[in-house]
């Protein structure tokens, strides 16, 4: 039995730029009470994502590491991936990112098989095929007041909005690998 751990980190980066022109509703106090009128526009956003993911898990050698002979073995591991990003439009920090991934609640699981041959006391070659496990869960609770004119007098009113979100993704791996033991 062999245990493990390590670091896996993923950064990703995107910035997207859009400019053209947007039709705006104008209010008149006068009739015509209101129209239309176009007016240019330009939106840079820059996204960015880190993923940190400390994992510890097992390998178990189903057989001897003799040399000169294969042997089989099964793997997995847990991991508690850290989610850190932040979105910027037009230099403005977006707070529905911030808060976005102070909601969002992953794990991850490794379960896979494999071979290797011993070609000497210390180092084997072989190959492994497995399955990669994410789970993830976003939560969300939020309420507005607005206050409305309803042509007789202001009303305030109060919406609700609840957000639930679990995922499962499974991913297929397959790996080479040169091992040493000591």
């Amino acid at each position: 039995l062999m245990l493990l751990g390590g670091l896996e980190f993923l950064r990703t980066t995107a910035t997207t730029e859009e400019s053209g022109t947007r039709l705006n509703y104008v209010y008149n106090p006068f009739p015509p009470y209101y129209s239309y009128q176009l007016s240019p526009y330009s939106d840079k956003t820059e996204a960015s994502t880190n993923i940190y993911v400390p994992f510890v898990g097992a390998k178990l050698l189903l057989g001897g590491q003799e040399t000169g002979k294969a042997g089989a073995y099964v793997t997995g591991y847990i991991a508690k991936p850290i989610v850190t990003g932040k979105s910027l439009t037009n230099g403005q920090e977006d707070e529905g990112t911030k808060k976005f991934f102070d909601n969002l609640g992953i794990w991850a699981f490794q379960a896979g098989f494999g071979g290797e041959y011993f070609f000497s006391e210390s180092f084997s070659i072989g190959g492994e095929f497995g399955l990669r496990v994410f789970l993830a869960t976003y939560h969300e609770e939020d309420s507005q007041t607005q206050t409305l004119y309803d042509g007789v007098t202001m009303r305030s009113y109060t919406t609700t909005s609840k957000y639930n979100l679990d995922l499962g993704l499974g991913i297929t791996y397959s790996a080479l690998c040169l091992n040493f033991y000591f």
